[in-house]
């Protein structure tokens, strides 16, 4: 028990390490074979297929915008290992997992155990980590490179002036340069950093490291520059530690921001994670230690609060499943185990879904893709009249295209919330199971006087069979209003409001909008139409019209509960019709599509 104990005193930090290190394997790991594909990692795997490198170079790096070092990696890795997803995830995370000791091993160096503890707590459960760590895209590799650079570079320049350090510093620099065009940016901050720390007789060695740096970095240069012109690239010394640090994590992103400002947009939360790490040493860090007493209650706290986060609140395990592709195939294949014939059409890219849906053993046949086709409701409603199977899929569609889907198939019966996109299962024949689509908000026939409806009664034209309708002619523009709060309309933020309007008129209209606008306190419009001639469909004179407004994308939370809404008819060309009807709706919103930027309710 003595030794045993005087070993535990001796390497307390140490197993305090593993620990941390087993919690993050445990995160990283978790259910990580079966864990899918995110449409950037799709966007990779496709740019991988090619028969030379040259290829690979020309058509799979410098379109993309990325530097060539993690296609160039990936492309020879699933040439020896397969491209199955836990395969190509694999040494990234794995790299994510050994940032967080490289890390450590940076902390020894410019403070103490403790702060390294601390810190390696943090990027072991923070969701920023572990969401990228399986991301086989140039993020968690950039981090693992760029801490393996600073490693090299803190050893030089703190510890002791080795040369064996000092080229450990040039090809991690390099490696970073290759990775990603923010971990370049952040090799040359690091190494901009050491001219003003070193001392005059290790001017010479150093400004030639910087140049065999810039060497190794040469036969890449042609690419940097093809993206660049296409607009792709995306105690004492106390002190002084702090503001290099302070540096580190705040100038990637000032220059990031300012060059999407000014040039292209480039700045993403992906691009941070290069120097976060950097702000965890600024905040932790202090020459003196924490006391052991303080040290493991807060590793608990820290495990405690970001775990609970990660998993509660931010559903992470949830979240990541739910990517859009796996979404659509699995639904398919579902009711395809039914023995139900059923028909994908989705919004995204062909060759992505088709990965996807042969991992399920799924021809890809009776499918469509209406990713940048534009389709106008006119003619999807053309294609739905082609489709035979029984069933229809819809996945991620612009919505207006599921008030038309739902004329053909009537009947909803699953609904799924996916990461980005909802994904629709609809029926011809009706199930013994409905979903509700969308809750009428309110309807207008003109038939009789109606709240919130500002309808001109003397434009209320009657047939003779007496079916009211609402006239326009050629002399007006303007003609009736529905206008109501928000907060009335709709039970929470974020949720859709579907309108549909069905007209009738001897030639189909053009140039006449139906309007929605949602005012905040009266001050603010925010003004969204679509023109009859591209969300409209129409058999025997009829026309039906389709507006959707996701109010998430449109309003603050804190707006909504003080904003108002107003749809209305704009007959901006003064052509003739007649109103026979006007219905809005309310459709649920999908709580983690946007989890990236919102809270998930």
């Amino acid at each position: 028990m003595y030794i045993c104990s005087m070993f535990i005193k001796k390497y307390s930090s140490e197993l305090l390490l593993v620990i941390i290190m087993l919690v993050a394997a445990i995160l990283r790991f978790y259910n990580f074979f079966q864990l899918p594909f995110s449409w950037d990692e799709l966007s990779a795997w496709n740019r991988l297929h090619f028969d030379s490198f040259s290829d690979l170079i020309n058509q799979g790096v410098k379109p993309d915008g990325h530097p060539a070092g993690v296609q160039v990696f990936l492309y020879y890795w699933i040439q020896l290992f397969g491209d199955k997803e836990w395969v190509v995830k694999l040494p990234f995370n794995l790299m994510g997992l050994f940032s967080i000791f490289v890390f450590y091993r940076i902390a020894l160096i410019w403070w103490n155990k403790n702060t390294g503890l601390i810190g390696a707590s943090f990027m072991a459960s923070l969701q920023f980590f572990v969401l990228y760590s399986p991301i086989a895209r140039p993020y968690i590799s950039g981090l693992f490179l760029s801490l393996l650079m600073v490693y090299f570079w803190s050893k030089y320049i703190w510890v002791a002036r080795h040369r064996k350090d000092l080229l450990g510093f040039v090809l991690f620099a390099a490696l970073s340069a290759y990775n990603h065009h923010f971990s370049l940016l952040f090799a040359a901050i690091v190494g901009l950093t050491g001219l003003f720390l070193i001392a005059k007789n290790q001017w010479k060695e150093y400004l030639l490291a910087g140049l065999l740096i810039f060497v190794l970095y040469i036969p890449h240069l042609p690419i940097f520059f093809h993206q660049l012109s296409i607009g792709g690239i995306g105690g004492e010394g106390n002190w002084l530690a702090r503001f290099i640090l302070f540096l580190w994590f705040i100038l990637p992103i000032a220059i990031g921001y300012y060059y999407s400002l000014l040039v292209n947009p480039v700045l993403q939360f992906s691009m941070l994670i290069f120097s976060f790490p950097y702000l965890l040493l600024l905040l932790f860090g202090q020459k003196e230690g924490f006391s052991k007493s303080f040290l493991v209650p807060m590793l608990i706290l820290v495990f405690f609060l970001s775990i609970s986060t990660l998993i509660i609140s931010r559903q992470h395990y949830k979240l990541i499943f739910k990517q859009p592709y796996e979404v659509a195939a699995k639904s398919l294949q579902a009711s395809l185990n039914e023995n139900v014939s059923a028909f994908l059409l989705y919004n995204g890219i062909p060759s992505y879904e088709n990965y996807s849906l042969k991992k399920y053993n799924l021809s890809s046949k009776a499918t469509l893709s209406v990713y940048k086709q534009d389709y106008k409701v006119s003619e999807m409603d053309s294609i739905l009249l082609e489709i035979s199977q029984e069933r229809l899929l819809a996945v991620g569609l612009p919505a207006h295209y599921y008030s038309l889907i739902q004329q053909h198939f009537p009947y909803l019966i699953t609904r799924e919330n996916a990461y980005t996109v909802e994904s629709y299962l609809w029926s011809k024949q009706k199930p013994e199971k409905q979903v509700v689509f969308h809750k009428l908000i309110s309807s207008q026939n003109f038939e009789k006087k109606q709240n919130l409806w500002n309808v001109a009664q003397n434009r209320i034209y009657r047939n003779k069979q007496g079916v009211a309708n609402f006239q326009f002619t050629n002399q007006q523009e303007w003609g009736f209003s529905y206008g109501d709060s928000l907060k009335n309309m709709l039970t929470n933020y974020g949720d859709i409001i579907d309108v549909e309007v069905e007209i009738r008129a001897d030639k189909p209209i053009e140039e006449a909008l139906i309007v929605g606008v949602i005012s905040v306190d009266g001050k603010e419009d925010i003004w969204r139409g679509v023109a009859f001639k591209n969300q409209g469909f129409g058999r025997n004179n009829q026309q039906k019209i389709f507006l959707s407004i996701d109010t998430r994308t449109l309003l603050n939370e804190p707006d909504f509960s003080h904003a108002t809404f107003k749809c209305y008819i704009w007959n901006r060309r003064k052509e003739a019709f007649l109103v026979e009807s006007i219905n809005l709706y309310q459709r649920n919103l999908n709580p983690i599509k946007y989890a990236l930027f919102y809270s998930i309710k």
